[in-house]
């Protein structure tokens, strides 16, 4: 008797990588059907762009959004949704003492100003020096929160104390303190008050009822002795009289007689110069004992103000547009200052320049160009080309044009102008103001 065998064989067909996303692992041909992409994405926790569901990690973590999220830090990043423990905060201290903060200078002994610096905070600091105008006298960056300084010698006048918490990779100093850059905190400063020596003798005709320790400058003489007024500039406009100025004063000059002549004035309305002379005459005569000039020198260099300028409007076509009011403008010179009025469709600007770009050229031609003056009295010629490196030139659809920034004249750095300038019509016509540095 003959058996007939049949063998029935089950191919199991389907995907067989094991890395893929519809991996089958009872699979033991692999069909092509393999997914790659659908479960593709960042798989790391702590990126920025973690996907949960993602088993295969594309390389595409993002860790953009992390910075520092603290606003009040130095480096506080807008951006930053997660904070990676960067910032830095400065903050400043309160300064405190036990010492006599008025000093005598000069008198050979030391002014020793011991000092505690209280609740400022950084990465690091330094004590820092300076005159009541902020200029830097003196830094320290050895002595600790607890500081000593002798100002033994120091010049009359006052002296502030402060300790400068900062980045130390984010500072910049500077000759006065109002100079320094990057992440600093100024903090709270002390004040030391030095006085000077002089003479102590009332019976002196120098005697100096503010002097600390008398330095045998005392002057017994009867000799009239006439101080004469320093030399001054004003803003034009300013009062320029003696009662407003001043005038010579004398010591020990009992019947003579100070006598004002008429003042000189040279120049023009903008900028002129006044001499004023006083002639001081022996007691009973007609001799001049000595005399005195004062300089005044008077300058302009504030442009007029508008004192009435009609409002903005808002309207929604340009049929609407109302007539052009009068707008009006003073100075303190009291020039005639003529305003001119024009129109500017400012929304629609079509050209625009900026950086490093000379703005005079006697061969202009097509382009748009202005002519600004040089300061007669440095000697140079009528005109020479002004360049700059913060200019910004807008051109708009109506054939106007704005130019701002600061220009400097080519040949001579210590020329310059901030200019604030618009052309009305189609490269004439310019308007506006150029105001020497």
């Amino acid at each position: 008797m003959q058996t007939a065998t049949t063998v029935f064989v089950i191919s199991l067909v389907s995907v067989t990588e094991t890395e893929a996303c519809n991996y089958d692992a009872t699979a033991t041909v692999n069909d092509g059907s393999c997914d790659f992409v659908s479960c593709a994405g960042c798989t790391e926790t702590e990126a920025c762009n973690y996907n949960a569901t993602a088993t295969i990690d594309d390389g595409s973590c993002d860790f953009s959004c992390y910075g520092c999220t603290d606003s009040a830090a130095c480096n506080y990043d807008a951006d930053a949704s997660i904070d990676d423990d960067s910032c830095v905060i400065v903050a400043g201290a309160s300064l405190s003492s036990s010492s006599d903060l008025e000093t005598c200078s000069g008198d050979g002994n030391d002014d020793i100003i011991e000092v505690v610096a209280t609740g400022g905070s950084g990465p690091a600091a330094i004590w820092v020096i300076t005159t009541d105008s902020f200029e830097i006298l003196d830094v320290d960056d050895v002595q600790g929160s607890e500081a000593s300084f002798n100002f033994e010698g120091a010049e009359a006048g006052t002296c502030l104390i402060w300790r400068v918490y900062f980045d130390p990779n984010d500072i910049s100093l500077a000759d006065n303190a109002t100079d320094i850059t990057g992440c600093f905190d100024l903090g709270e400063s002390l004040a030391v008050v030095r006085s000077e020596g002089g003479c102590q003798d009332p019976a002196a005709i120098n005697f100096n009822a503010d002097a600390c320790f008398d330095d045998d400058s005392c002057n017994y003489s009867d000799e009239c002795i006439v101080t004469c007024l320093d030399d001054v500039t004003v803003e034009c406009g300013s009062d320029t009289s003696s009662e407003a100025l001043g005038t010579p004063q004398g010591f020990n000059c009992v019947d003579y007689v100070f006598e004002m002549e008429e003042d000189m004035i040279s120049g023009d309305d903008c900028f002129y110069t006044i001499t004023r002379t006083w002639n001081v005459y022996l007691p009973e005569s007609e001799d001049i004992y000595t005399s005195c000039t004062q300089i005044i020198n008077v300058i302009d260099s504030e442009g007029p103000v508008f004192t009435d300028v009609p409002a903005d409007v808002t309207i929604q076509c340009l049929e609407d547009l109302p007539l052009q009011g009068d707008a009006f403008a003073e100075d303190d010179c009291n020039h005639v200052v003529s305003v001119t009025p024009f129109d500017s469709e400012t929304g629609n600007p079509v050209n625009t320049c900026t950086g490093a770009t000379a703005i005079a050229d006697a061969n202009a031609g097509g382009s748009w160009a202005v002519w600004l003056p040089v300061l007669g009295a440095d000697g140079t010629s009528d005109s020479e080309a002004f360049v700059g490196d913060d200019l910004v030139f807008v051109e708009y659809a109506d054939g106007t044009a704005h130019l701002t920034g600061t220009v400097v004249n080519d040949m001579n750095s210590d020329q310059g102008f901030v200019i604030d300038l618009c052309w009305i019509t189609n490269k004439t016509g310019c308007n506006g103001l150029a105001t020497p540095l």
